[in-house]
């Protein structure tokens, strides 16, 4: 079977993070099938080597545009594939082979800020409906998100498969000092802190966040870094820390390598999540991959994902989430469990597992 895949998203965060995942899969498991990669030129250079029987087709249609709507069928014909998977909700309207889609969840509905373009709103929610009625098979990531896409009545698909993702083989916990320090010096960060990574977008709670920071006793806590986006993209949550005084203790070190998160999810006191939704949330798994308890936000999907190994907060509520936090910094017997227990939770969730199941759906289709 030749499976088309569209990887124009490869190097993305949320979408990428699962297509490099998935994709990885695939290259090493045996399979009779032969799949081609959409990728944007600029892409193709820094990609991966993979086997033999994938190849990877240059496509130069921008994502959401117009044109990606005629190119990427026009390639399909060519390419003469039995199946085309779209990673994201924007299904070609020109439809001419069977299709598996995946609609991760519905942000770009529930949180319009999000939306830089005028009338982006208005292309999601068509896109969103479009995809629904014209894939063969339709895919989400959370039980959660299913319910939600059926709830806000763009389907009555009873079909949607669920299909976990999982965390990178290589986050596990750094215990070698010297690495640590290094790392540490680097990126200059303290010895005692807790830790968020993530987007800064208005969803992922991080005025609350900050907010909660500046309730906890400094001897507690000093530090708190944000990693994984800048902060002076967001001017009202700058504005929040000059506010509350918080200059000297909020550390923005902005995205870091593979490695430099790992060091820093390994060496944090606490991981805290406060996202108001997700539609599956990696970065508590990651968290507990490298043995860092974590405080996570009760909204969307979380307790379905992240199961009994966090302890939850009310994400509206200041006052729940720093009491949260203060629980598990002063108990060590709290945070030993949550520890403990969220090493046997990530372990529900692998890569190989969902790859595996994605190459069944092919078959089915």
């Amino acid at each position: 079977m030749k499976i088309c895949i569209d990887a124009r998203k490869y190097f993305d965060f949320g979408i990428g993070t699962y297509l490099r995942n998935i994709i990885d899969q695939f290259a090493k498991i045996s399979s009779p099938h032969q799949f081609f990669l959409l990728a944007a030129p600029g892409d193709i250079k820094n990609l991966p080597k993979f086997p033999g029987h994938f190849s990877v087709i240059r496509e130069s249609a921008g994502k959401y545009s117009l044109r990606e709507h005629l190119a990427i069928p026009a390639k399909l014909r060519k390419l003469e594939v039995d199946l085309y998977h779209s990673p994201h909700y924007v299904v070609p309207f020109v439809k001419v082979k069977p299709t598996l889609t995946v609609i991760s969840d519905l942000i770009h509905l529930h949180f319009k800020a999000n939306l830089k373009r005028a009338g982006a709103y208005t292309y999601a929610n068509f896109m969103i409906k479009h995809a629904l009625k014209s894939s063969d098979c339709i895919v989400t990531i959370s039980q959660w998100s299913k319910n939600d896409i059926l709830q806000l009545g763009y389907s009555q698909r009873s079909d949607i498969k669920v299909i976990y993702g999982a965390v990178d083989d290589r986050f596990q916990k750094i215990t070698d000092d010297t690495i640590l320090g290094e790392v540490f010096e680097k990126v200059d960060v303290p010895d005692k802190y807790i830790l968020y990574s993530g987007a800064f977008k208005e969803h992922k709670n991080i005025a609350r966040l900050i907010q909660a920071f500046s309730r906890l006793k400094r001897q507690q806590c000093p530090f708190l870094i944000l990693a994984g986006d800048r902060l002076e993209k967001y001017k009202h949550l700058q504005a929040l820390i000059n506010e509350l005084d918080l200059q000297k203790n909020i550390i923005n070190p902005g995205w870091l390598n593979l490695e430099e998160f790992i060091a820093l999810y390994s060496g944090a006191a606490a991981f805290i999540f406060p996202s108001l939704y997700e539609g599956f949330g990696l970065s508590p798994l990651e968290a507990m991959k490298c043995r860092t308890a974590v405080v996570s936000s009760e909204a969307a999907c979380m307790p379905e994902i992240l199961g009994e190994a966090a302890l939850y907060f009310d994400p509206y509520s200041v006052e729940d989430m720093a009491a949260k936090i203060r629980d598990v910094l002063g108990d060590d017997k709290l945070r030993g469990g949550l520890i403990e227990a969220g090493v046997a939770q990530v372990q529900k969730y692998s890569w190989r597992r969902s790859a595996n199941k994605y190459l069944e759906l092919y078959e089915n289709i």
